[in-house]
């Protein structure tokens, strides 16, 4: 059996482990939410992504983050909420073909990853809006589960990969309904996305570092009607 097998293989169980975890902790806060100090919502988003030191540049790339949330909330004036949330998300970069100069190679990379989050909810009592604005902020961990090139200018796109990152994720939230919110985030890699020089394909430019650079619009649904 091959070493890469082994690897993909490994990789696998653990994401199956962390869904089954991250599943666990959904349904549990569910029925708590029914307490008042606990919650649980789902969230969908559209992701306009670049990557960061791909020699591409402009958000061409669309993607989407879907997923669940559960929260407790906090007695703290200044924090409001702890959250923890679990989802997938496709991300990645871009570069469609050029009319004016055929000689640049296009690429499409979709870059879909098992995500798992922690932040903390502000609310910004302060400002005079109808409704709460609430500011988010966090880290998001993730497992990559499949990459590759549609275009196929780097086929072994796969091979140059780190098989988990982190996010940094700040946002805002605001809602438009009683169990509907608008949310807006910004997205930035903490870690880098490619294994280094060393071990970069020759047919992808990320020897030096690449990072995801996003920003997304979606919706958070509540249906335990959480003010």
């Amino acid at each position: 059996m091959q070493i890469s097998n082994i690897i993909s293989g490994n990789r696998r169980n653990l994401l199956h482990k962390l869904t089954l975890l991250g599943a666990s902790a959904v349904c549990f806060l569910t029925v708590k939410a029914q307490s008042g100090r606990f919650y649980a919502n789902t969230y969908s988003q559209a992701v306009f992504a670049q990557i960061d030191g791909d020699q591409a540049s402009g958000y061409n790339k669309l993607g989407y983050s879907i997923g669940a949330t559960t929260g407790i909330r906090l007695q703290d004036k200044k924090i409001s909420a702890l959250e923890f949330h679990i989802g997938i998300a496709e991300r990645g970069s871009r570069r469609p073909p050029n009319i004016d100069d055929p000689g640049i190679n296009p690429f499409h990379i979709r870059y879909q990853a098992f995500e798992a989050g922690l932040g903390v909810v502000i609310p910004m009592n302060s400002l005079p809006l109808p409704q709460l604005l609430q500011v988010y902020a966090g880290v998001r961990p993730y497992l990559l589960f499949n990459v590759v090139d549609t275009e196929a200018f780097m086929p072994s796109i796969d091979q140059d990969m780190r098989p988990f990152g982190v996010l940094l994720e700040a946002g805002a939230r605001y809602p438009i309904h009683a169990k509907w919110l608008i949310s807006l985030s910004a997205f930035y890699g903490a870690t880098s996305i490619s294994k280094g020089s060393s071990n970069a394909s020759i047919y992808y430019p990320m020897g030096n570092g690449a990072y995801h650079n996003n920003f997304a619009i979606g919706f958070i649904y509540k249906p335990n009607n959480r003010k």
